[in-house]
């Protein structure tokens, strides 16, 4: 009497919630049993429960959600995995060429963002600062200051001194001393700054004692009149 031997039950061996394993037999050929991955899921043809579709929809409404504050704080650009850009060619199937891909958009977007950035327009007058609307006129005076020298030293080198405006000698002379007296100034204002300032001072206060001691070597110093009586104390003789 011949004995048929039954190939052994593959067991599926999943690990459940509970963390046991799953006791249930795989399906044929497979390794897992129907509800851990062979065929797991909706059978086809079964329609969608009512609470499964409300907590699909509801749990993309709160990630939607989390998207949005991270893109309105600044944390993410755009959505992950949303749609492309219109205009932008579709994204290879090479990982390698998808990955250049990117790293070229991203260049391109940041690029572009600079030129914007750098295309603000201009604030009026109104409402600039006091140290912005020095800066802006200085810069102008510099402008100025250099077409004066520059046309002046080519009249003077053409024509000599005898021969120029007396004029516009005066006023070349005046500008060039000018621009000299304020660089010695600030030089000497930063000169001050570096050797006054004691060790461990951040770089913020560093900049605010240079930015002092600039002011005070272009403060407003009173002009000595006929009337102003200026006191010295008497010099003692060696005999004292």
């Amino acid at each position: 009497m011949s004995h048929i031997v039954e190939p052994p039950t593959r067991i599926c061996g999943a690990r459940t919630r509970t963390g046991a394993a799953c006791h249930f037999e795989a399906l044929p050929d497979k390794l897992r049993c129907r509800l851990h991955g062979s065929a797991g899921g909706r059978p086809p043809g079964t329609p969608m429960h009512d609470n499964t579709r409300a907590a699909i929809a509801e749990g993309r409404r709160r990630w939607v959600e989390r998207m949005r504050e991270a893109k309105a704080r600044g944390e993410i650009e755009r959505f992950p995995g949303g749609r492309r850009k219109r205009g932008l060619p579709s994204l290879s199937k090479n990982p390698t060429i998808r990955k250049a891909q990117r790293i070229l958009e991203k260049a391109k977007a940041k690029a572009m963002t600079d030129q914007k950035i750098l295309a603000v327009p201009e604030r009026p007058w109104s409402e600039l600062s006091h140290p912005e609307k020095l800066d802006r006129e200085t810069g102008k005076a510099l402008d100025i200051a250099a077409k004066i020298l520059d046309g002046g030293a080519q009249l003077l080198e053409r024509d000599g001194i005898e021969g120029a405006d007396i004029k516009l000698v005066t006023m070349v002379k005046d500008t060039a001393l000018q621009v000299i007296s304020t660089q010695v100034r600030v030089d000497n204002a930063k000169l001050a700054a570096s050797v006054l300032s004691p060790t461990g001072l951040s770089e913020a206060e560093r900049r605010q004692q240079a930015q002092e001691a600039i002011r005070a070597a272009f403060a407003e110093r009173p002009s000595l009149t006929d009337e102003t009586v200026i006191e010295h104390e008497p010099i003692k003789s060696k005999e004292n």
